[in-house]
């Protein structure tokens, strides 16, 4: 345990570059959820900086995306908490906007309080990927070392794709494969392919590497490729 959690923490200590990869699914939540609930929940988060308005302690995913604290810690422990730190904050800023927007987004259907918080609660971790007891596929809890380094930060990689290819077919058709739906359907699959290349186009600015998942990128590549020869 001390020493996968160790290098984890080094991969993301001081590493500007990992943090803001934290911003991708909001690409995703962009583009599954109604704009005006997605401009919603970011000004409640954005509010709730300044004053907590107690919707995560309502919320059983950000309430377990919490991580739990060792009651006393080290000097080494205390210095990597603190070089971390970013990542958490744009992890719950992240984690916020996508509880909040299918929150508001369910409200605003018609839906109680408590049905909205359920919808929004299974949304989120289908999305950003549940890490609480019990959430995460058996792979991603094996006690192995060598198993664990090569794993921790693939869960989200393949949640990623389990959402667009598993997910969003069971809620976009689940009333049927009709002209409407499929339209939905490949809709919400046009814009994740958008908003993931303007993410790419941003970070490759500012770091050389393009992280999220983008068609229209890998398009361009194989046609530049097709070109040249």
């Amino acid at each position: 345990n001390f020493f996968t959690n160790r290098i984890a923490r080094n991969q993301v200590a001081i590493n500007p570059g990992t943090w803001i990869t934290q911003f991708i699914p909001l690409t995703q939540s962009l583009a599954t959820t109604k704009k005006t609930a997605f401009l919603s929940g970011m000004l409640d988060t954005i509010k709730s900086l300044a004053k907590n308005d107690g919707f995560a302690e309502k919320s059983a995913f950000l309430s377990a995306r919490q991580p739990s604290d060792f009651l006393t810690k080290g000097v080494v422990d205390k210095i990597g908490d603190t070089l971390s730190a970013p990542m958490r904050w744009v992890d719950n800023f992240t984690s916020n906007v996508v509880t909040r927007s299918k929150y508001a987004e369910g409200i605003k259907r018609g839906l109680s309080p408590e049905k909205a918080m359920k919808q929004a609660d299974e949304y989120a971790a289908a999305l950003m990927a549940d890490r609480s007891l019990g959430g995460m596929p058996t792979l991603y809890n094996q006690r192995n070392p060598l198993m664990r380094i090569a794993t921790q930060f693939q869960l989200e990689v393949n949640n990623q794709l389990q959402f667009i290819f598993k997910d969003l077919p069971r809620e976009y058709l689940k009333d049927g494969a009709n002209v409407k739906n499929i339209t939905a359907y490949v809709s919400a699959l046009g814009q994740i392919a958008l908003y993931g290349w303007l993410y790419n186009q941003a970070y490759e600015k500012l770091t050389g590497r393009r992280p999220a998942l983008d068609a229209i990128g890998t398009a361009f590549k194989i046609g530049k490729t097709v070109n040249n020869k």
